[in-house]
Order: C-alpha cells, then structure tokens, then sequence
C-alpha cells in the first residue's frame, strides 16, 4: 500500500518514498550473464602496465641491485625520520619511519642479514613509541647504524631467499 509522505512498511523494510508502489514482486535491474562459452577463465588476462614484460617478478625480487636500492632508500627515510624527531615534528618523523620500514621490509623480502633484521626492528620499536606522542631517537639511530651497515656489507644481501 502506498501513501504520499507517511513510511509504509513492506515485510522488514521501511519505504520512505510514498511514490512508489510497495510490491513484494519487485524486480532488480540485473547484469545478464556472460553468453555460453564466454566465463571469466575464457577472458584474456590483463598484465598491469606498470610492469616491464620482459622481466619476471621473480627475477627482479632477487636482483641485488633492487636490494641495494631498497636499502639506501631505507637508510634515506630514517636519516629524515632522525632529523624529523630531533626538530620534534612526531608526525614527520612517524611518516619517514613508516616509509623507512616499508621500504626495509622489501629488501628483507630479497636477501638475507642479521643488520637488516635488526634494523627492521629498531623502526618498529621507533613507530611505536612516536604512536605514544614520543620522541624516539635512540630507537632511529640504532636502526639508521643497522641499515647502514646492513647496505655497506658486502654480499650480505645477495644471499637470497628461495621462492
């Protein structure tokens, strides 16, 4: 039943609009489904355009170049983290942390090293006590020491993960 500007209920739902009839046969606009022969698996795959084709992910998850660079952009991140905290700006200092670990975490997917770990560990003991409103520069220089060192080693890295 429908009445202009009162709810009408109709089973468990409430209508606020009185313009329309209360039907509990009320059709759905559908999507139709795919025509026989045409499913998800029949569709060509799509490749992200970000990545290069030629290489596999595999193959650049265990070049040591990536894992250098990921590293110096670890120790770049906690090198502002640092100077972030010592000026007192917390939010500064947890975004670069925050950047630092993600960026430790990625060479950590790719090698190998007790520095790195260590490291690792020093930036989330730093982003929890900056979560607290705290400063944390004891926590950030240990771990810019570590990651340092962790990206100086020689052929510490290269040691890789198996897939």
């Amino acid at each position: 039943m429908t009445r202009r500007g009162v709810p009408v209920v109709c089973g468990s739902l409430v209508l606020l609009l009185g313009l329309t009839p209360c039907s509990s046969n009320a059709q759905t606009t559908a999507v139709p489904p795919p025509p026989e022969g045409q499913g998800i698996a029949d569709q060509p795959a799509m490749t992200p355009s970000d990545r290069p084709a030629d290489k596999s992910t595999a193959a650049m998850a265990n070049d040591p170049a990536t894992y250098k660079s990921q590293l110096s952009g670890a120790v770049a991140h906690v090198r502002k983290a640092e100077v972030a905290g010592n000026e007192g700006n917390i939010p500064e200092m947890l975004k670069h942390a925050n950047m630092s670990l993600e960026q430790a975490k990625g060479a950590q997917r790719i090698g190998t090293n007790p520095d790195l770990d260590d490291g690792i560990a020093d930036l989330k003991e730093a982003i929890v006590v900056g979560k607290r409103d705290q400063l944390a520069p004891s926590a950030l220089k240990d771990a810019r020491i570590k990651l340092a060192r962790a990206a100086t080693s020689p052929d510490r890295g290269i040691d890789t993960k198996s897939p």
